[in-house]
């Protein structure tokens, strides 16, 4: 159990940084890495997994530069959307179709959430952008996805 924690952990961490040096670098679509960690852990792990690695994560983002205006708005918003992607858990080995689907799922629901926001402070959106940054997000989820659900599933039998 310890070395699943450390292993989802680092994940989140190195997820986390790469997304603040692409949003750093201004690189366009941004697939959200955060999201497609929390959506496998999500789908492997089930709705109490997700919940609970999409707070973690959303809590690095809001703690990372250039953070979030109100502490704790990535957290709750990442836990919601990895419970909401906690659902589509199966027993079993998940297809790549499922493991795309779970990190657009994340994705998607973060979006959504960044766009109502903007939309209440009556700042412009770019809703053809948001879309790229699902479509990259859930692209990354299908190409890395299985991977991580192997990584995840390696290191859980450790414990």
């Amino acid at each position: 159990m310890i070395w699943r924690l450390v292993v989802r952990g680092a994940l989140l961490l190195l997820a986390a940084l790469l997304v603040v040096a692409m949003g750093a670098r201004h690189l366009r679509p941004t697939p959200d890495l955060v999201a497609v960690v929390v959506g496998v852990v999500a789908l492997r792990g089930g709705l109490r997994s997700g919940l609970g690695v999409g707070l973690a994560g959303g809590w690095l983002l809001d703690l990372l530069p250039p953070g979030s205006a109100v502490l704790g708005t990535s957290a709750l918003t990442y836990a919601v959307a990895g419970a909401l992607a906690g659902t589509l858990h199966r027993p079993g080995p998940a297809s790549w179709l499922l493991v795309a689907l779970a990190a657009g799922v994340t994705g998607a629901c973060v979006t959504l959430v960044g766009v109502l926001a903007a939309l209440a402070r009556s700042a412009p959106v770019n809703v053809a952008g948001a879309l790229a940054s699902v479509v990259a997000t859930a692209t990354i989820g299908l190409l890395l996805g299985p991977l991580l659900l192997r990584l995840d599933a390696r290191w859980g039998r450790r414990a």
